[in-house]
């Protein structure tokens, strides 16, 4: 269960459950593998789209694990199923801006019909034209990767026309070494030539190209910064360059001139990455999946109330039957209703499920189970109230789906201590039924925010205790109420209940 926010998601969790999503939907992955920096394992690709749920931020990428800690952190509080492997969404390529003004995003692939609230965004990468390669190494030096496919991009006559998509696909990078940690990089792409005398570099975070030199004319594209283009010839303050079209028609793209400048280098040429000495100095953890802080333990506290509530009642009906004397006389059911306070610890977790302990006291309203009979010379009542201690192991499941629901099952033993009295005109006793038992109750909890949430339950019990007498002259100060057989009557409080409660985690 969730709890106060000053905690996050851990390894163990989040990133087992995405690799069991990530097997249970294969699809959200290209199909085609390949290996970084190396020709061979440069494609272009139809790449379908999908949701992703994400927090932006602006930086230096040694920014982004942080971040990356606190989407997990969000996917757990707000119950949402990761739909694959965490990823980072870059808005420029890595050294075409300082460190200042890079723009990017942490998250991870949801389902389409998801909700999330802040500071989660919700977001669709679109299907589109990629080019795609796998680097294997270091998560901090997938920007060798990036520099190495936009130079083949180049090489091949493609731009860049999209944000820059990397996917971490070690399912626990913590038993990887570094040099083996692998992450898709994805670049959406536009065939725009063969190559060209002159190049050009997008400035601008994003160029739109249009189909003239006019802001007004329709949008063909839209040019990442740092992307290289070739340009024919200039128009006023216009670039022209040629563009090859998804349905394969040639035409003519324009660019403005403010959103782009003159290359050092040819179109086709590769730009390098910054030597390490000139880039932000990293913080310890690698830009990539970053490993969270260990889970704390889940303090659940909650206050119930009996919606419906049964006793079987068993032996008391004969005995109540032997002291009327009227056999067909039934106690009554009373006012069975009760309220519960209830504690729980949620300590571990594999996946969307959560393992716990937990305690429960429940408070019975008097007269519970109760018989009157009046009779010639006066009259005689038997009241009893069932006191009930449960020990609980709980099972729970996130349902997940952006909704805050999590159903639970809970397994019990249960500590019986039945009390009342039998009054007459002749005598007035107190009693006691004392025993163990065990039961059993399914509950699904909904939360309003992380800390206060509502529970509804439905259970079962099977628990009851032998009927006995207060006794003066018994060495225990009891005595019990014995059959005909000699044996003690037997309370059996065993039933069916449903409950409504208030839940608070902590």
């Amino acid at each position: 269960m969730d709890r106060m926010f000053d905690r996050i998601v851990s390894v163990r969790f989040a990133l087992s459950l995405m690799t069991a999503v990530l097997i249970v939907f294969p699809s959200l992955l290209p199909a085609q593998t390949g290996r970084s920096i190396a020709a061979e394992g440069f494609l272009v690709i139809e790449a379908p789209g999908f949701a992703y749920a994400a927090i932006p931020g602006r930086g230096p990428r040694s920014s982004v694990p942080a971040i990356t800690v606190r989407a997990l952190a969000e996917a757990q509080a707000q119950r949402i199923l990761p739909a694959g492997s965490s990823l980072g969404i870059f808005h420029s390529i890595p050294g075409s801006v300082p460190d200042t003004d890079f723009v990017w995003e942490a998250g991870f692939p949801v389902a389409a019909g998801t909700t999330v609230r802040p500071p989660l965004q919700k977001k669709e990468w679109p299907s589109a034209t990629v080019a795609r390669v796998v680097h294997t190494g270091p998560y901090e030096d997938s920007v060798q990767a990036i520099a190495a496919l936009l130079a083949w991009m180049d090489r091949e006559g493609y731009a860049a026309v999209g944000l820059i998509l990397e996917r971490y696909l070690d399912p626990d990078p913590g038993r990887i070494a570094p040099p083996e940690r692998r992450t898709e990089i994805c670049i959406p792409c536009r065939k725009i030539s063969g190559g060209a005398a002159s190049g050009l570099e997008v400035r601008a975070e994003l160029a739109p190209v249009f189909d003239r030199p006019d802001p007004a004319g329709n949008t063909l594209a839209v040019l990442t910064r740092g992307t290289h283009i070739a340009a024919a010839k200039k128009t006023g303050t216009w670039h022209e360059f040629p563009l090859i079209l998804e349905d394969g028609r040639k035409v003519t793209g324009y660019v403005r001139g403010t959103d782009v400048r003159e290359s050092d280098r040819p179109a086709g040429e590769a730009t390098e990455p910054p030597p390490p000495s000139a880039r932000t100095a990293p913080s310890p953890s690698p830009t990539g999946p970053a490993v969270p802080k260990s889970r704390r333990p889940v303090f659940e506290i909650g206050a119930h109330a009996s919606l419906m509530n049964s006793y079987t009642r068993g032996g008391l009906d004969d005995w109540w039957a032997v002291r009327t004397g009227d056999s067909s006389r039934a106690v009554d059911a009373g006012s069975p209703s009760y309220f519960a306070g209830s504690f729980s610890l949620f300590f571990g977790s594999v996946g969307p499920f959560k393992f716990g302990v937990g305690a429960e006291m429940n408070i019975p309203a008097d007269h519970s189970l109760w018989g009157t009979q009046t009779y010639y010379g006066g009259r005689r009542e038997v009241v009893l109230s069932p006191w009930i201690v449960a020990a609980h192991a709980h099972f729970r499941i996130d349902l997940g789906g952006g909704i805050p629901l999590s159903l639970t099952v809970t397994p019990s033993v249960l500590l019986v201590g039945t009390r009342g009295h039998y009054q007459s005109a002749y005598a007035y006793d107190n009693l006691v039924a004392t025993g163990i038992g065990f039961g059993l109750s399914g509950s699904l909890e909904y939360m309003f925010g992380k800390m206060f949430g509502l529970t509804a339950r439905l259970g079962m019990r099977a628990a009851g205790g032998g009927l006995a007498y207060e006794d003066e002259d018994s060495a225990t100060g009891y005595s019990s109420w014995n059959d005909a057989s000699g044996n003690p009557y037997w309370i059996d409080i065993g039933g069916v209940y449903a409950t409504m409660g208030l839940l608070i985690r902590m």
